[in-house]
């Protein structure tokens, strides 16, 4: 039993043993006639308050709500922290996978225009070639 419900029980135990001892008999009608009434209520009262007190009711009802705020909120942190995570991850992977698509089209558009300067540099032999052709065949038409 925890410290709580062993109190209430001590002061439920002390009251029924009360009760139980005063109806035994006749002399309760006595007892709790007039001054001693009066005095034994005010003695009840006054032990029953101190049992509530001395179980720190308020104190353990507080203790257990800032308990139960503190774990609320620990929870959303490693809710949120999960997901901030998780967010940070997923966009660190989606930044690689654009820097490698970067990497490889200027890979491509290198190798692209390497063979552009390639085919150019094919054309103007091409060209030359034809111009020469072109310049003896036409001596050996004027002749």
């Amino acid at each position: 039993m925890n410290k709580q419900s062993s109190g209430w029980a001590d002061a439920v135990a002390v009251i029924l043993s009360l009760l139980s001892w005063f109806s035994r008999d006749k002399s309760s009608r006595y007892l709790l006639s007039g001054s001693r009434a009066r005095n034994f209520k005010e003695h009840f009262k006054s032990k029953l308050n101190e049992c509530i007190e001395a179980q720190n009711i308020e104190d353990q009802m507080r203790h257990s709500v800032e308990n139960y705020v503190r774990e609320g909120f620990e929870n959303l942190k490693e809710n949120v922290s999960r997901d901030i995570e998780a967010l940070i991850e997923n966009t660190r992977r989606t930044l690689d996978d654009l820097r490698r698509r970067k990497e490889r089209q200027e890979f491509v558009t290198a190798e692209e225009l390497r063979l552009y300067s390639d085919m150019a540099e094919k054309t103007r032999t091409i060209r030359d070639f034809a111009s020469r052709v072109n310049a003896a065949l036409t001596e050996r038409a004027a002749v």
